[in-house]
């Protein structure tokens, strides 16, 4: 694993260079992530891809350790960034694009502008929304975006300083039931809150994919969605993609960041679309149809999916993680947001800094 290069190859427009990781072999998947995340939600997933592909994940313009300029933080922005990364790392076109929640519009977008430079598209969690109205309600199944839709004077000074914290103090994300492990979340947390709100709002809320799903419709696109995701229903998902005859759609357990709770099986769709042959090494063991799926909605193929592991026996109980002591003060500071929360309306605790019994499977609620 390792960093790219910053300036390399041709120059596309001017401004500044995404922090981006590359891992792997093979084809090259570019990795967009969500609007609370950064290149390490890749982190489950990324070695079940690895045999097959050379993976490039990003942070985007405002995340992870991106360079982050106060201003308005549109798709145009952000697709920008992406493309001018590319170029200057050295990487040609075609590209093939995979995105997570509200990446899946910007790779949508990055189709729509420059379509002769997309050989395919990979949409995971994809938030697709009719309205304004319905994905602020969608929306606020997210603790940070419930905060800022909710209270934004608040969410604009508190949320600032807890993801200060956050960064910093590991007591904070000890003992939690999160989607993401600690030095995930805690590298989620790196994002300018700027960049997180801006982009909320212009990559999500008002952001119509009708669109940029037309301008791509030709394309040979995959999404992959899980039957319990309420940031979007499947039924929605499907219905809206259904006119598209090089679309396919896979609705398969699991919520809305698949990436992390179900990493195997999106894995061997995203391998069974893309039609990679088998990995250099690992056994010929591992079928699509062994793993969990909605089976009225998937019908797999039966194609042989190398290195992906199996799924574990119905009856094997679950390894229980250990948890370590909170320290006292820290314990206090969670008191505080625990409170916070409840004045404010918000139920549990906000996101990741709420305190709970130890659950091996994590809450698939997580940000994105």
């Amino acid at each position: 694993m390792g960093d790219l290069p910053g300036q390399q190859g041709a120059e596309a427009t001017p401004g500044p260079t995404l922090h981006t990781v590359e891992h792997g072999r093979g084809p090259r998947l570019i990795l967009v992530h969500g609007v609370a995340g950064s290149h390490m939600v890749w982190d489950d997933i990324s070695p079940e891809l690895e045999p097959y592909f050379t993976l490039l994940s990003v942070d985007l313009l405002g995340y992870g350790h991106s360079p982050k300029p106060r201003t308005e933080y549109t798709p145009t922005l952000h697709v920008d960034a992406i493309r001018r990364t590319l170029r200057r790392a050295g990487i040609d076109p075609p590209y093939v694009l995979v995105g997570l929640s509200m990446g899946a519009n910007l790779v949508l977008e990055f189709a729509r502008r420059w379509p002769d430079e997309v050989s395919g598209l990979v949409g995971i969690g994809f938030p697709y929304y009719p309205s304004g109205p319905v994905a602020r309600v969608a929306l606020q199944h997210n603790a940070w975006i419930r905060l800022t839709l909710r209270h934004p004077i608040v969410a604009a000074v508190a949320t600032p300083v807890i993801w200060r914290i956050g960064r910093h103090v590991a007591g904070l994300f000890r003992n939690q039931s999160t989607l993401y492990s600690p030095a995930v979340a805690a590298d989620a947390l790196r994002a300018r809150y700027l960049a997180f709100r801006s982009s909320l709002f212009n990559c999500m809320v008002h952001f119509r994919q009708d669109d940029v799903l037309d301008a791509s419709g030709e394309m040979r696109r995959l999404f992959i969605h899980g039957d319990d995701d309420q940031w979007a229903p499947a039924e929605a998902i499907e219905k809206s993609l259904a006119k598209y005859a090089n679309t396919t759609v896979r609705v398969i357990e699991g919520p809305h960041n698949l990436v992390v709770a179900q990493a195997a099986m999106s894995a061997a769709l995203i391998v069974e679309h893309l039609g990679a042959g088998p990995a250099p090494d690992g056994p010929q063991n591992a079928v699509v149809a062994q793993f969990a799926v909605t089976a009225d909605r998937y019908r797999p193929r039966n194609v042989p999916l190398p290195h992906l592991p199996l799924p574990p026996p119905a009856d094997q109980p679950p390894t229980q993680r250990p948890g370590a002591p909170v320290p006292g003060p820290v314990r206090a500071v969670q008191r505080g947001f625990r409170r916070a929360s409840r004045r404010l309306g918000l139920g549990a605790p906000v996101g990741l800094l709420r305190r709970s019994v130890p659950d091996p499977d994590r809450d698939p609620r997580g940000p994105t």
